[in-house]
């Protein structure tokens, strides 16, 4: 006979729950300044229906520091503002910041995008 998975339901709740690439509803703004290696960035997302919150999440790298974000709605547009710095004789692991916008819906459930800060 075929084999039953085990906790296939549990399994299929949380893959819905993992990020997903962005499908154009991102757009990312920014640059560093070579000189001071200093940018502020603004991620714009657009929704079909805005989310009810909306966070987001920069990877760690211990040669850029990502100041606190400040996340604004407008209507159905997310606004996310942040300043990046690299440190002084340091050099980033990429030249892309991975990043997530973790939002919740309306009807409570949470998902991510995944969107990517160019360092460069």
């Amino acid at each position: 006979g075929e084999p039953a998975p085990d906790n296939a339901e549990l399994f299929a709740a949380w893959a819905a729950r993992l990020p997903v690439e962005d499908a154009g509803r991102a757009t990312v703004e920014g640059r560093i300044d070579p000189a001071t290696r200093r940018g502020t960035y603004t991620v714009l997302v657009d929704w079909k229906t805005p989310p009810a919150k909306v966070e987001f999440f920069p990877e760690a790298d211990p040669a850029v520091e990502v100041g606190a974000p400040a996340v604004t709605a407008e209507g159905s547009r997310t606004r996310i503002t942040f300043q990046v710095q690299i440190y002084g004789g340091q050099q980033p692991a990429t030249d892309r910041l991975p990043a997530l916008v973790a939002f919740t819906g309306a009807a409570g459930a949470r998902s991510a995008l995944s969107v990517s800060i160019p360092l460069k």
